[in-house]
């Protein structure tokens, strides 16, 4: 990967690397030194990302993912949420299983691989230094917003609280922070403009 890396950097765009998790340190650490030999002005800088980080364009993101189309969810136990949800807003969970109970396990299954793909093109665009208000992210959260639909109909302040929620509780974090730290803030912020501008 260092050779295409090192002639996009050149070439004025940005670079973007994506490796398993388990292969994280490794990659970074084998592409630093790739890129060191060959007297090239670039590192890879993977984890958290700071401001400062995205603005440099010699700092090269690696987040951690497996392969496009993979399903974070498979497995995620959701009785524990359903009891919570249940108790918190008795409305909308009874209007979300009944969505939930209309879907096949293959709907299912796409539905939480799309979902999984829409994380991913959000931490491209996080990683990018494109602010959480741009249309492209917007545009993201307009369907992110209507996959929520699909089960209930949040109102703005909801809509705001569920992204507090993917920040918030662990559960829900682990699987944003498998594709790039920082990524549940970013989904909050960019729900909260979307919120702000379309939803009452």
């Amino acid at each position: 990967f260092a050779p295409p890396s090192a002639r996009r950097a050149a070439g004025g765009k940005r670079v973007l690397l994506i490796a398993k998790k388990l292969f994280v340190a490794t990659c970074a650490d084998g592409l630093n030194e790739r890129f060191a030999a060959a007297g090239l002005d670039l590192r890879v800088r993977a984890g958290k990302l700071e401001e400062s980080d995205l603005a440099d364009p010699r700092v090269v993101p690696l987040i951690n993912y497996g392969a496009i189309g993979t399903n974070l969810f498979e497995g995620f136990d959701s009785s524990t949420v359903d009891e919570e949800a249940r108790e918190r807003w008795p409305k909308q969970w009874e209007q979300s299983q009944r969505a939930v109970q209309g879907m096949s396990p293959a709907e299912m299954e796409q539905w939480q691989r799309e979902v999984t793909t829409q994380m991913v093109r959000l931490a491209e665009h996080m990683v990018a230094g494109v602010p959480a208000a741009d249309p492209v992210v917007q545009a993201e959260i307009e369907a992110h917003y209507q996959g929520i639909c699909r089960f209930w109909t949040p109102n703005a302040c909801a809509y705001r609280g569920l992204g507090q929620t993917y920040v918030d509780d662990p559960r829900f974090r682990a699987n944003y922070d498998k594709i790039a730290e920082g990524l549940a803030e970013y989904q909050r912020d960019a729900m909260a403009v979307y919120a702000e501008a379309h939803l009452s």
